[in-house]
C-alpha cells in the first residue's frame, strides 16, 4: 500500500467515525480484516484522530481538524 492509499484510507476512517463505529462496521464498511482494523484504529488512538468509548470508536476534536486539512489539500490540488 502507497503513502496516498494510507493517507486516504486514514481519512476514510476518522470521517466514518464521526458517528461512533464499533470494530466490525469499521472492518465492513473499509474492507478491513481484524488485524488490519485494530492496527489503524490503535494508530489513529495514538495521533489523537479517534478515542474510543467502551466498544465504539469516535472522531476528536483534532480528527475533525485533520479532515478539515485534508478537504482544503485536496481543493488546491484540484485547481
Amino acid at each position: 500500500m502507497g503513502s496516498v492509499d494510507l493517507v486516504e484510507k486514514t481519512a476514510r476512517i476518522v470521517n466514518y467515525c464521526k458517528t461512533s463505529r464499533r470494530k466490525v462496521q469499521i472492518m465492513t464498511e473499509m474492507s478491513l480484516n481484524d488485524l488490519e482494523a485494530e492496527a489503524y484504529t490503535t494508530i489513529l488512538i495514538r495521533q489523537g484522530l479517534l478515542e474510543k468509548n467502551v466498544k465504539e470508536y469516535q472522531t476528536t476534536i483534532q480528527g475533525n481538524s485533520y479532515l478539515d486539512t485534508m478537504d482544503r489539500v485536496r481543493s488546491v490540488l484540484r485547481r
